[in-house]
């Protein structure tokens, strides 16, 4: 079993002891620092920790910039294994496969908890809070926005004050609410203008980006001060504010889309391993005069080649697509007892019922399915007319 060392959770955790010099002072108040340190360290520390391998980054990546339906199928299987989770990835490894430039000051890891806020008999909704540290002053730091999801509705419906947030969160950035949702779901948003000339397409595929992205919703972190103390700040402290919430939604752009791919991954327990622990050999160091321990993480890397798993992952969801509303013919079709012998029995078939007839040998059912229609009106309709011919 191979180490993880140089984390970024575990410089996180070892900043959260010297906050006056390692935690980035986000409020500007006098404990500030302090109090975004205690925030951070109980959120690592009460969260399941991942470690995600370059190969199961990659595929996450590859699996979110997939036709949007196919995400749209992934999101309601992306629960959380644990109600709190902290996720940890390469940021280059995540930008390689969208061919986006990485910029040489670019933070190399980035790390997000992820926890669901509802109580166990509410809907459940979901909050994303990013970290990192920035290596221009070697500070520990929180991103101004958090987002917030569910798995299968929209965001609004269950969370209503979420539409004056994302109006505060618009004026403060500059970015308007329409860009808000593209960021959402990033190159899956953006690549469709690029794959299609066909006007009737591209507006069909866009109506889809906007429905999945009404699932979640960017909000201004809880960690950061208040939209009202914010507006109160002096200018140049209120234009900085504006710069950094506005870089923070351009920088987690894809971010939700990608955690969504992550989670499906990980539930998918045929494609991916989980191994705990992996603990750094030194167990503790000392920071600020206090033992901090290293902390343990679960590795999770792809027990099978990424194109083989990418593929197996988008057939597993082609049930779970939507279809346009058409009708079935009523037909009959035999259901398997569980025998073995029911695939090569020569079946004699007697009637139990005026619909279902059962063979005396294998047991198995043979009975009629009547006609029904499956899939969705607001996909549109099949026709389809049937000839039946003679031939001599």
């Amino acid at each position: 079993m191979s180490e993880i060392t140089d984390t970024l959770v575990d410089r996180l955790l070892a900043a959260t002891y010297q906050p006056d010099k390692r935690v980035d002072n986000v409020s500007g108040t006098s404990n500030g620092s302090r109090t975004l340190a205690a925030a951070m360290r109980a959120k690592i520390l009460s969260s399941q920790r991942y470690f995600l391998t370059d190969d199961v980054v990659e595929a996450a990546t590859e699996l979110g910039i997939q036709h949007p339906d196919i995400l749209a199928a992934m999101v309601p299987r992306a629960r959380l294994p644990f109600s709190k989770m902290y996720i940890e990835w390469s940021n280059f490894a995540q930008l390689r496969p969208q061919g986006r430039t990485i910029a040489e000051d670019a933070i190399d890891r980035v790390g997000f908890c992820v926890e669901q806020i509802s109580s166990p008999n509410e809907f459940p909704l979901f909050k994303i809070t990013g970290f990192g540290i920035d290596e221009r002053i070697n500070k520990a730091m929180t991103l101004a926005t958090q987002i917030i999801y569910t798995l299968d509705s929209q965001v609004l419906n269950h969370v209503p004050f979420l539409m004056q947030e994302r109006s505060n969160l618009a004026r403060l950035s500059g970015v308007s609410k329409e860009l808000l949702d593209a960021a959402l779901l990033g190159t899956t948003y953006h690549r469709i203008a690029q794959i299609t000339d066909d006007p009737e397409m591209h507006d069909y595929q866009l109506e889809i980006c906007r429905k999945l992205a009404g699932c979640a919703s960017y909000v201004l972190s809880d960690l950061f001060p208040s939209y009202d103390e914010i507006l109160n700040k002096p200018k140049v402290i209120l234009d900085s504010f504006t710069h950094i919430v506005s870089d923070t939604i351009k920088e987690t752009m894809g971010t939700w889309r990608f955690i969504i791919s992550v989670l499906a991954l990980i539930q998918s327990r045929e494609y991916t391993d989980h191994v705990q622990p992996l603990r750094n050999h030194a167990k503790r160091r000392f920071v600020n005069g206090k033992s901090v321990p290293y902390l343990q993480l679960w590795r999770v890397s792809l027990k099978l080649p990424r194109k083989v798993v990418i593929r197996n992952v988008v057939t597993s969801v082609r049930e779970s697509l939507p279809q346009p509303r058409r009708t079935i013919e009523g037909y009959w079709r035999r259901r398997r007892s569980g025998n073995p012998e029911a695939l090569t029995c020569n079946h004699v078939d007697v009637a139990e019922t005026a619909n279902r007839y059962r063979c005396v040998f294998c047991k198995s059912a043979f009975f009629f399915t009547p006609e029904h229609e499956r899939g969705s009106a607001e996909i549109g309709y099949v026709k389809k007319d049937r000839v039946v011919e003679t031939r001599d």
